[in-house]
């Protein structure tokens, strides 16, 4: 059985850390990621459902609302 992903909707996960003054690296301490991570997810590519859900929290989204 495989860790299920999502994928960011372009451009939206970016925009909001941009917004609240954050860092990829300040954003991925919060989380409990890497800096690659994020990167990884403001690219568009698939992350695990545990960090969607992670990101979307510390950022104060809806999950749903930033990934496909």
């Amino acid at each position: 059985m495989g860790c299920q992903t999502l994928e960011v909707m372009m451009g939206v996960l970016k925009e909001e850390r941009i917004k609240q003054g954050l860092r990829q690296k300040n954003l991925a301490k919060m989380v409990g990621c890497s800096q690659q991570l994020i990167s990884k997810a403001e690219q568009g590519i698939p992350i695990s459902v545990i960090y969607a859900k992670k990101i979307a929290e510390v950022l104060g989204m809806d999950w749903k609302d930033i990934y496909e």
